[in-house]
C-alpha cells in the first residue's frame, strides 16, 4: 500500500470541515504509524497535498481495509460533516466499492457516531455486497 497516498486522503478528510480536532489528529498520527510515514512525509503531504495522487491497491481487502481508515475517521471527533462523507463516498468510489454499499457503511458509521461501532455491525453491512 502507498501509505503517503492514503494518508493525504485522509488528511484531506480531517480537514475538510477546516477544523481539524485533536481526536482526529490523534488518528493521523496513530495512522501514519501504521501506514509507515515519517514526521518529514506528513509535513510533505500538507504543505503538497493537490500534487499526491490517490493510488488505490489492487488487492481488494487492502482497499477494503483503506475504506476502514477513511470510515472510522469521520467518527473521531464525535462530528460528521457533508463535507467529510461526500469525500469518503468519493474515495469509497475510487476504491471500486459498490455506491449503495459505501452508502450503507457510511449510514452505520452515522449511527454509531458517538459510541462503540461493533465489528459485527460493519461485517453483516459489507457481507450483503458480496458475490
Amino acid at each position: 500500500m502507498n501509505g503517503k497516498s492514503i494518508l493525504t486522503a485522509l488528511i484531506k478528510i480531517a480537514t475538510a470541515d477546516k477544523n481539524l480536532h485533536i481526536l482526529e489528529e490523534s488518528y493521523l498520527k496513530q495512522a501514519a504509524i501504521k501506514l509507515e510515514v515519517s514526521e518529514a512525509e506528513i509535513i510533505e503531504i500538507r504543505q503538497n497535498m493537490d500534487d499526491i495522487p490517490f493510488v488505490p491497491p489492487a488487492d481488494e481487502q487492502d482497499r477494503m481495509t483503506i475504506f476502514y481508515y477513511l470510515l472510522f475517521l469521520i467518527k473521531a471527533d464525535n462530528l460528521i460533516t457533508v463535507n467529510e462523507v461526500q469525500l469518503v463516498k468519493e474515495y469509497g468510489f475510487k476504491l471500486g466499492f459498490d455506491e449503495y454499499m459505501t452508502d450503507d457503511l457510511v449510514q452505520v458509521i452515522i449511527n454509531h457516531v458517538d459510541k462503540k461501532l461493533p465489528p459485527e455491525v460493519m461485517l453483516e453491512t459489507v457481507k450483503k455486497y458480496l458475490n
